[in-house]
């Protein structure tokens, strides 16, 4: 019976290239699952494997004992001594068992120990491995599909998946069709390690240029970051580490082969290859690509640039239903508000204009607003207004704290101030 366990188990490990030591421990776990259901315990059992010899030892601990009066724990010194010739009364001695008189229930529950401890050690095995290839290509064939999920055949121990969501909407593929997909996610299930892969996900585009390009493979270019809208476009900033090196065309390809290879992996969505920067203006200027950028204006407290394009390329920059611009930002990390040359020109003197009028406001004197006097200018310079500007800035409730002017005095000045003030900004806006 030993060697029986010890040849299937042996048997099953070598298919799933379980290590020898491993082996052992299911065999023993087995063993002291068995002697629990024939014992009640597993207390002062032991058990011993020889794996190159084909044999299970069994020990159970028992005292030696002048009368014996349980058989399942005490033993004779008579018989003791069969096994250990120094034993003494009152110590205790290991007696082997055969494995075989432990009934046909016991050896089950062993067997069926073990061979959960194979299926646990597999899905261990398993998922360690496929952990440390997150956003690597997984190469497989589509085995079924269920509610629109496909359920990628990888080898015998291992099921993929493709979630409904990270299925390219514009593709289709049948039962027997051979895909490849980025692995996601290594989810434990009661089936054992299920493999979550994405044909939409980021890292798939990128591995699919790892693949095709052998400048990235050998980190002579690299990959800085992706935007995407699946089954749609792209966007790709790649820099390179060496300056005999255009990163643009080693991921284009002589005649534009290695991105076409790609983008017919991907089912035709659109890849714009730029040449990343660390400025922060230049990289947003070739983000925007195809649309020419004249100029980009940086707000790096809000992370916000604004850029200039000519009449003419404004809807290029903007894209289909905005995808170009969307895209970009998504790339650079910024928020990108675009501007004809036309908008910002007139944007630019109408803020030259305003600000004008405020310097004029600021320059106005006291003695030059209309209805009041020259008493009433000299309080106000002694408690600290000097212009137009201050009159406008002030509170009522503050012009009453001014000694000789009251409620009706203060409510007049901000009437003649603001009134002044509005009709300045509307003569140069008119």
């Amino acid at each position: 019976m030993s060697f029986e366990v010890l040849e299937a188990l042996g048997r099953i490990t070598r298919e799933k290239s379980i290590e020898k030591e491993e082996l052992i421990r299911m065999i023993e776990a087995g063993i002291l699952a068995a002697a629990r259901k024939k014992f009640g315990t597993t207390e002062n059992i032991s058990v011993q494997v020889n794996p190159d010899k084909g044999n299970i030892s069994v020990l159970i601990g028992k005292k030696v004992v002048e009368s014996v009066t349980n058989p399942e724990a005490e033993i004779s010194l008579v018989e003791a001594r069969v096994f250990d010739p120094q034993v003494e009364i009152g110590e205790q001695v290991s007696v082997p068992v055969d494995f075989s008189e432990f009934g046909r229930t016991a050896i089950q529950a062993a067997k069926q120990v073990m061979i959960q401890r194979v299926r646990e050690a597999e899905r261990e095995k398993v998922h360690e491995e496929y952990s440390g290839k997150v956003g690597e290509i997984i190469h497989g064939t589509v085995q079924q599909i269920e509610r629109g999920n496909y359920i990628v055949y990888i080898s015998k121990q291992i099921e993929a998946v493709i979630p409904i969501r990270e299925q390219n909407k514009k593709e289709r593929f049948r039962q027997g069709d051979p895909i490849i997909a980025c692995l996601v996610e290594v989810n434990d299930t009661s089936k054992g390690p299920q493999l979550i892969l994405s044909r939409t996900n980021t890292l798939f585009l990128r591995s699919l240029f790892q693949k095709e390009v052998p400048e990235i493979a050998q980190g002579l270019v690299e990959i800085k970051e992706i935007s995407r809208e699946p089954s749609s476009r792209s966007k790709v900033a790649v820099v390179s580490h060496d300056r005999n090196v255009d990163p643009v065309g080693a991921c284009v390809g002589l005649k534009g082969s290695r991105v076409q290879s790609i983008v017919k992996e991907v089912g035709g969505e659109r890849i714009d290859i730029v040449h990343w920067s660390d400025a922060p203006e230049e990289f947003v200027k070739r983000a925007l690509s195809p649309a020419t950028v004249l100029k980009a204006i940086p707000d790096f407290e809000k992370k916000s640039m604004t850029v200039i394009v000519a009449n003419d390329q404004l809807s290029l920059a903007i894209g289909r239903s905005g995808q170009n611009v969307r895209l970009a930002s998504k790339l650079t990390g910024w928020q990108i508000d675009l501007m004809t040359k036309d908008e910002f020109e007139g944007k630019k003197k109408k803020t030259e204009d305003e600000g004008k009028v405020l310097v004029d406001i600021a320059d106005y004197d006291l003695t030059h607003i209309p209805g009041i006097g020259e008493k009433t200018a000299q309080k106000l310079r002694e408690a600290g207004f000097t212009s137009l500007a201050d009159l406008i800035d002030v509170a009522e409730a503050d012009l009453l704290k001014i000694d000789g002017i009251g409620e009706k005095t203060a409510k007049k000045l901000k009437a003649i101030a603001d009134g002044i003030a509005r009709d300045m900004l509307a003569g140069e806006r008119g």
